[in-house]
């Protein structure tokens, strides 16, 4: 019943549309802003999240306001008040994936809804750092109508600007959306907000649960606090369901990822100083992994590998992350079968070569981490021992697999294959001339096919 009567608000405030401006409005302690992207498939889920969030509406410490962009209907910026939501401006159809939409409504929401704290929820799609090659789901925020989405560059850009916009950081960016903590996207922003909670794995698609989190905010709990509690709030909500087997959610302290991506270089160059191939290899087996099964559980990776490998050096430098991990997590909430060793914060690690995506290296996380070079050298060891051990064997099906793989795109792996081949078979010798007269082309192939000029 509650519901009709929201919906049917909505309508009756489509018809009188005020201006959106908040005259005098007084500063309070709060506000609550979501950028509502129901573009696309999620648009019957809008109704869902705004019926809840009404449940709870501001009131004289909080600030609720939402742009909603809905499938095949004129995007509306609402102002959510207790069992009302109070249309406050109808606009043309937005560009939910343009990161500038973003950024215009959060400037122009602090303007007329001014507070002490901000919060900012990203409602829509989202898939990590990058996506499958259908441009509309990398990043977040992918838009059926114009078929953009905001990418982890131009969410950090966006979040810049809101920075500037604010003089100061935004207390919190929550991310309603699958697959979007990771360090990758937290490291994008961590300069400019002092929080970010999102999901490793997917959101249910009933998302966060508004009611619950709103009546987190008042004039006496830290930006802290309230993402600890928004984490405990979406645990407790989906534990009785049957969600439950694979909801998670985490909050970030954004001040602790420089320190954080020190000690992801200090493990990387651990695992670079050896050869630890087949445990990594095992730990990637054994990792908890999520939908997109490139992601995986940085805190867990760090416990299988610290397992296996006993070397001092290892050792150590995983201490160093996992302390480093438990700083920065503040808050963690995960299922009991399928995401049991969630541990709060996701990270790019692809199993092999060929699934390892060109563009991961002009991220900003891989740019300043060496995190990249270690899945680089990890590929080199894997790929070229295991060529060259099926050559010893007269064995060519693992070269002429490498040759014909689409994703075989960094110079420097093949140049170090091609190094391998050439000192184990021209250098060492010890072939048969026939076996030479059948490997020699494939080896061209490998220097002159243009793969070594891809990067």
């Amino acid at each position: 019943m509650k519901k009709i009567l929201l919906l049917t608000v909505i309508l009756l405030n489509l018809m009188n549309v005020v201006a959106y401006s908040a005259a005098a409005a007084e500063v309070k302690e709060w506000t609550f802003m979501v950028f509502m992207n129901g573009d696309n498939t999620l648009d019957p889920c809008c109704d869902v999240n705004l019926n809840a969030m009404a449940q709870a509406g501001g009131n004289n410490n909080l600030n609720v306001v939402a742009i909603v962009d809905r499938a095949g209907a004129p995007t509306t910026i609402v102002e959510i008040l207790p069992d009302n939501l109070h249309i406050l401006k109808t606009l043309p159809e937005s560009d939910m994936g343009d990161y500038n939409v973003l950024t215009d409504f959060v400037k122009t929401t602090v303007a007329e809804f001014p507070a002490r704290h901000y919060a900012l929820i990203i409602w829509s799609h989202g898939d990590g750092w990058k996506g499958p090659k259908t441009a509309l789901w990398k990043g977040i925020s992918g838009d059926n109508s114009s078929g953009n989405h905001i990418s982890t560059t131009n969410l950090g850009i966006a979040l810049n600007e809101i920075k500037a916009a604010l003089g100061k950081n935004l207390d919190i960016l929550a991310m309603d959306a699958c697959l979007m903590q990771m360090i990758e996207v937290a490291f994008a922003i961590r300069k400019s907000c002092d929080f970010v909670i999102a999901s490793e794995e997917v959101v249910p698609p009933t998302g966060f649960p508004y009611d619950r989190i709103l009546r987190l905010f008042d004039d006496k709990t830290s930006g802290r606090e309230i993402s600890q509690g928004w984490v405990k709030a979406y645990a407790d909500f989906y534990q009785a369901t049957e969600a439950s087997s694979y909801a998670t959610l985490s909050a970030i302290d954004c001040s602790r990822i420089d320190a954080l991506r020190d000690a992801v270089d200090g493990f990387s160059k651990a695992i670079m100083s050896g050869h630890f191939e087949s445990d990594v290899k095992e730990a990637l087996f054994r990792v908890q992994k999520f939908q997109d099964r490139e992601n995986i559980d940085l805190v867990h990776f760090v416990a299988v590998i610290k397992s296996r490998i006993q070397d001092i050096g290892v050792q150590t430098s995983a201490d160093k992350l996992d302390d480093a991990c438990t700083k920065a997590i503040i808050a963690n909430g995960a299922g009991d079968s399928l995401v049991r060793n969630a541990y709060g914060l996701a990270i790019y690690c692809p199993e092999s070569a060929n699934c390892f995506s060109p563009d991961y290296g002009k991220s900003d996380f891989a740019k300043s981490s060496m995190w990249d070079d270690m899945l680089l050298d990890y590929y080199k060891k894997v790929t070229g021992s295991q060529i060259v051990a099926d050559i010893e064997k007269h064995d060519i099906s693992s070269l002429k697999a490498y040759l014909t793989s689409v994703n075989i795109v960094d110079r420097e792996l093949t140049e170090d294959l091609i190094s391998r081949l050439n000192f184990r078979v021209f250098a060492e010798g010890g072939f048969p001339e026939a076996f030479i007269h059948e490997l020699t082309p494939l080896i061209n192939e490998l220097k002159y096919s243009g793969r070594c000029g891809n990067k």
